[in-house]
């Protein structure tokens, strides 16, 4: 059987990618496929089985669904002789925490991969303590076992990974022996060219001023008429709320309208339906997922605070595929 864990509608885009990739390849028990995921919208398809392990119903709700999880996950450990291949992005989040400091995950029926979750796949990303870390050790308690924080989340050097999966081999860091590329597959772009243009949020501390200045630049085009989509991040629903209505609030001050997009559905998924002129952003992974997908397609333009601590890595990968940078006070 084959598991992913899934915590953002990114993730389970890129999971549902790999799920294609196995079917394809020749390799054993790839026919059992299991997606344990943060109550993210899913297709239903006969061949995926898909189990949330969160709910609309409150937090003494959504502890008992996480805990019935965990009981589903501790009785597939428990086979012995049986093979499992478990799939996460990092182990910052608590299952993912769990399935691999577990003592289980040195058994040889046991196999666990890392798979794509974006940019900080290609550089030695560092996890700042938080209080969502403070919550998970807790709930850990709750649960009978130990949260372990690390700051390193990508534990791409560790002999317990097997494989890990990235569309962009030249640039993952890891053993390049255990990186398996598994590229987006293309997507044809069938609706005509919009006159609109997509802002993309995140949980970043210069986000309003990336707002007002991307809503400026937008306003000064020579296009009339123009439509403006804009997307928050997953996580404003979550952890940071508090960013949730800031481009609303520039969005008045600067007298435009804006039609808002699913925040639970990943920016990858429906471009090609919105097709517009041009997607700006903070430095998120999806530009670059968006520039791998549909090369040279899109006006893609990264906004950066200049003292933003990005890795000049990011910065000369993502003017290696013409995202454009602007640098704003």
């Amino acid at each position: 059987m084959n598991i992913f864990i899934c915590q953002t509608p990114f993730q389970k885009f890129y999971a549902l990618e790999l799920i294609g990739f196995l079917k394809r390849s020749n390799l054993e028990n790839n026919n059992e496929f299991l997606i344990i995921h943060s109550n993210l919208k899913f297709k239903e398809t006969n061949d995926i089985i898909y189990v949330s392990y969160s709910s609309q119903k409150g937090i003494i709700a959504n502890f008992w669904k996480l805990k019935g999880v965990f009981q589903l996950i501790n009785s597939r450990l428990k086979i012995k002789n049986e093979f499992t291949r478990f799939f996460i992005s990092h182990t910052g989040g608590l299952i993912s925490n769990y399935l691999f400091n577990s003592k289980h995950s040195i058994r040889g029926d046991i196999e666990l991969n890392l798979f794509y979750e974006g940019i900080l796949y290609f550089y030695d990303y560092k996890e700042k303590y938080n209080i969502n870390h403070v919550k998970r050790k807790f709930i850990a308690y709750l649960l009978g076992w130990k949260y372990i924080f690390n700051s390193t989340i990508l534990p791409y050097d560790s002999n317990k990974i097997k494989n890990i999966y990235s569309p962009a081999k030249q640039f993952t860091k890891g053993d390049k022996n255990k990186i398996v590329e598994v590229p987006f597959s293309k997507k044809d772009i069938t609706s005509e060219r919009t006159n609109s243009v997509i802002i993309l949020g995140g949980p970043v501390d210069y986000l309003n001023l990336f707002y007002k200045e991307s809503i400026e630049e937008i306003s000064r085009s020579q296009t009339t008429d123009i439509k403006i989509y804009y997307k928050g991040h997953a996580s404003f629903n979550t952890h940071y709320s508090k960013y949730k209505d800031c481009f609303k609030d520039v969005a008045r001050i600067k007298n435009v309208n804006f039609e808002e997009l699913d925040q639970d559905v990943s920016i990858e998924s429906v471009i090609s339906k919105i097709n517009p002129t041009a997607i700006y952003s903070y430095y998120s992974s999806a530009l670059l997922n968006i520039a791998l997908i549909y090369p040279n397609k899109y006006k893609i333009v990264c906004y950066l605070k200049k003292e933003c601590s990005i890795e000049k890595t990011i910065v000369s990968i993502f003017r290696h595929l013409n995202i454009n940078i602007r640098f704003i006070e």
